[in-house]
């Protein structure tokens, strides 16, 4: 059985800026806040959200939506999806900007976008949000899409 590890989205505590997954490595990205404004967010969920918040390690974007209780989180990290496209419990494949798009649960619902250069980009997020904040972040990727 497949258990989350620790800062992805899983069953044991985060500090939501641990959200590395298996085959990650180190390097930066584009700013994770600068792909998805407040206020496409608020659009996409339907309720005011909160100021988005980078966590420094990652580095990751967190946004609170005020009426929902889970955090929606964005990032883009080096990672070999290969290693996790196992463990996604239910995944199905979507189109999204001309991207495949793999949503389903990692630890928590999450949705998955294989970019350039062996990158990811990661939303936490059920897939009806996810692949609405994808599209919108593959549009500001610009080299990294």
């Amino acid at each position: 059985m497949h258990r989350p590890l620790r800062g992805t989205g899983g069953s044991e505590p985060t500090d939501e800026s641990a959200g590395h997954a298996p085959g990650a490595t180190s390097g930066s990205g584009p700013n994770p806040c600068e792909l998805v404004s407040r206020k496409q967010a608020q659009a996409i969920v339907g309720t005011p959200v909160a100021t988005p918040q980078e966590a420094p390690l990652g580095p990751t974007c967190i946004y609170q939506p005020r009426k929902r209780t889970e955090q929606i989180t964005v990032d883009v990290e080096p990672l070999d999806f290969a290693k996790i496209r196992p463990m996604i419990r239910g995944a199905i494949r979507v189109s999204a900007a001309n991207h495949t798009v793999y949503c389903g649960r990692y630890g928590r619902p999450t949705t998955f976008v294989p970019v350039a250069h062996g990158n990811v980009l990661n939303i936490a997020a059920p897939c009806a949000i996810g692949i609405q904040f994808a599209e919108t972040a593959i549009r500001q990727l610009g080299p990294w899409r």
